[in-house]
């Protein structure tokens, strides 16, 4: 009886020891994948956006809280250093002149405040811009490390698209009817 006893405590023995090596090596490769993550120069598919504090003309400030809501999404990142030179503005303004009020539209340019507006009034934008409350801490939650502009369709608290630099005519139709499918969800 002690020699099957034995046997049976070595075999619960070397499963424990499995299953503890096991959770540990998923452990180490989620800790690995969430550096990686990090690493990337822009959000993944499926990823929430936490950090959203952005400054309007008037200095009203809106909070990820409002990205929250059943209704999609539109986010342009305006590239670095020129925002009047950005080339996306064209299929920007279509998708808000087809989309409209069914979706809501973020505008987002980073700089100083006077620069900012004064590009919205200059480039007669039909849709409202906003800029960082908090630059640094914005461009870490996104992740901003080129100087590309970023075209987001958020919905349903996640990424559903990202485009990084310049768009091209199919992918703004794309967009356009991707949008149109969650304002139906």
């Amino acid at each position: 009886m002690m020699k099957e006893e034995k046997k049976t405590f070595q075999v619960v023995l070397i499963v424990a020891a499995v299953l503890i090596l096991t959770a540990f090596a998923f452990f180490r490769l989620y800790q690995v994948n969430e550096k990686n993550k990090k690493a990337l120069p822009y959000l993944t598919l499926g990823e929430s956006i936490d950090s959203f504090d952005l400054l309007d003309e008037g200095a009203n400030q809106t909070h990820a809280s409002a990205l929250k809501t059943d209704r999609p999404a539109l986010i342009f990142i305006f590239s670095r250093p020129c925002s009047p030179c950005e080339k996306n503005i064209l299929y920007w303004r279509k998708m808000h002149e087809v989309l409209k009020d069914r979706v809501d539209f973020y505008g987002i340019i980073l700089g100083d405040p006077t620069t900012a507006f004064n590009f919205s009034e200059n480039a007669k934008l039909d849709f409202k811009l906003y800029i960082p409350a908090n630059l640094d801490k914005f461009i870490e939650a996104m992740r901003i490390k080129l100087n590309l502009s970023q075209t987001i369709l958020y919905a349903q608290n996640e990424v559903r698209y990202l485009k990084l630099g310049n768009l091209e005519g199919e992918e703004a139709a794309n967009l356009i009817n991707m949008a149109k499918a969650l304002i139906k969800i």
